[in-house]
C-alpha cells in the first residue's frame, strides 16, 4: 500500500485507501497529489497550479451556463424569416421603446429574461428586437426597417408582441401581462402554430 506523504485528512487516505479517485492537498508544502482510481496517488501539482486549473474550471462551467440560459434576440428582419422558416418556429417581434418605457422594461425583466421563456424560446421561437430608442443611435437600416414594421403592424404603444408564422403572416399581437413567464407563454400557446 502506498502511504501519501503531507498533511491529509483521514477521510482523503481513507478515500485514497478505498480506491476511490480522490483530489487531497499538503497544506504544508506545494504539492497536491491525486488518485487515478487504481488507489495509487499520481502525478504532483503545485498549489499555484490546482487554483489556475480549479479557477479556469468554474469560469468555464460560468461561461457556460449562462451562455446556454441566454436566447438570442435579432435584430435583421429577413435573417429571423428565414430562420424562423427553417427551423419551422414562430417569429415573435419585440416592438419596444427599451430606454425609456416603463412597461416594456418589466416585460423585458419579468418574462423574457426569465429562464422559463428562454428556455421555450430556444425550442419553439426566433426572437427579433424592433427597438424604437430615444438616445442610443442604431444603424439607420435597421431604423428604417424597425419604423415600416411598426407602420406594417399598426402599433399604437409599447410594448407590443407581434408573433409572425414562419412564412411572415401574423398569427397574433401580445402585450405586457402580469404574471410573469408562465402567464405570458399560456397566452402565447393559445396562437395558432403551437
Amino acid at each position: 500500500m502506498v502511504r501519501p506523504r503531507g498533511n491529509f485528512s483521514t477521510p482523503a487516505y481513507s478515500a485514497v485507501r478505498g480506491r476511490l479517485p480522490v483530489l487531497a492537498l499538503s497544506f504544508g508544502k506545494t504539492v497536491v497529489r491525486s488518485s487515478g482510481g487504481s488507489g495509487e496517488i499520481g502525478g504532483r501539482w503545485s498549489v499555484t497550479t490546482c487554483r489556475l486549473a480549479l479557477l479556469a474550471s468554474a469560469l468555464l462551467s460560468c461561461s457556460l451556463v449562462s451562455a446556454d440560459a441566454e436566447a438570442t434576440w435579432l435584430t435583421d428582419l429577413s435573417k429571423a424569416q428565414a430562420e424562423a422558416k427553417a427551423q419551422h418556429k414562430l417569429l415573435l417581434l419585440d416592438l419596444t421603446g427599451s430606454e425609456w418605457c416603463i412597461w416594456c422594461k418589466k416585460l423585458d425583466a419579468e418574462v423574457f429574461k426569465h429562464p422559463e421563456f428562454e428556455s421555450y424560446a430556444k425550442e419553439h421561437l426566433v426572437l427579433l428586437t424592433v427597438d424604437f430608442p430615444r438616445k442610443t443611435a442604431i444603424a439607420p437600416e435597421v431604423k428604417k426597417q424597425n419604423e415600416e414594421l411598426a407602420q406594417k403592424f399598426g402599433i399604437e404603444g409599447f410594448p407590443t408582441i407581434v408573433v409572425l408564422n414562419g412564412d411572415g403572416k401574423q398569427v397574433g399581437e401580445l402585450g405586457y401581462e402580469a404574471g410573469g413567464p408562465s402567464a405570458f407563454l399560456k397566452q402565447l400557446k393559445k396562437l395558432p402554430g403551437h
